[in-house]
């Protein structure tokens, strides 16, 4: 009986309104499929739409339904964020919720995905997780505050274009901070494995907790 061979999913989901004239994630998909596009280089790449929390819970469990245990997978999210969670199109989605949604794709294949949150400030989203619990990925990339959507397209297609040649996340996150600099911006992405998810927890928790200082004083958040 031949062993199966491991596939690499790589899954964009887009929640962004129609007056937003640059759709990352659909543009981010188109060269996805064309570089994915002989059967010899082992990646799928799906895409989808979502703009509610019940929409999205569906499509994570339709990939859950295609994927097989030994695959491994790239989980990226076009849409907005905040401090609290995703802003989809006509549905807000917390961190905690985010998590719980996204546990079952985890699972299915022993927490072999790589999460990418393209959105504002979604490093927050690593504050539900605390020392003591398995914390389902292998890596995160997530911002650090606000995502300026012209300069992260084209450095997350770097990103992808790298992977697809080396199966390497570490290799293609250093192109996608190279293709950041190169055109003079700081780039807003950090690269956590479960480790640092761990180490960084309380600082990260300190940077929450004076924005949300600094919001109560001037009332807004």
């Amino acid at each position: 009986m031949n062993k199966e061979v491991k596939r690499i999913w790589i899954v964009v989901i887009q929640s962004l309104n129609d007056s937003v004239k640059l759709k990352t994630g659909c543009g981010i998909f188109k060269d996805l499929n064309n570089w994915c596009n002989k059967p010899e280089i082992g990646i799928i790449p799906k895409y989808y739409e979502v703009t509610t929390k019940k929409g999205l819970e569906d499509k994570v469990n339709e990939v859950v339904a295609l994927i097989q245990e030994n695959d491994s997978f790239l989980f990226h999210i076009e849409s907005h964020g905040n401090y609290d969670g995703i802003r989809l199109v006509n549905d807000g989605v917390e961190w905690r919720d985010f998590w719980k949604i996204s546990r079952p794709l985890s699972e299915k294949v022993n927490n072999r995905v790589v999460y990418i949150l393209s959105m504002c400030r979604s490093k927050y989203s690593s504050l539900v997780f605390c020392d003591n619990q398995t914390i389902p990925f292998q890596y995160l990339i997530a911002s650090n505050d606000i995502v300026d959507s012209g300069p992260a397209c084209l450095a997350l297609k770097m990103f992808y274009k790298e992977y697809i040649s080396s199966k390497n996340i570490m290799k293609a996150f250093e192109i996608l901070q190279y293709d950041y600099i190169s055109r003079n911006k700081d780039c807003p992405f950090l690269l956590l494995s479960p480790q640092d998810v761990i180490s960084m927890h309380e600082s990260i928790l300190h940077d929450y907790e004076n924005v949300m200082k600094t919001s109560v004083k001037n009332n807004r958040v």
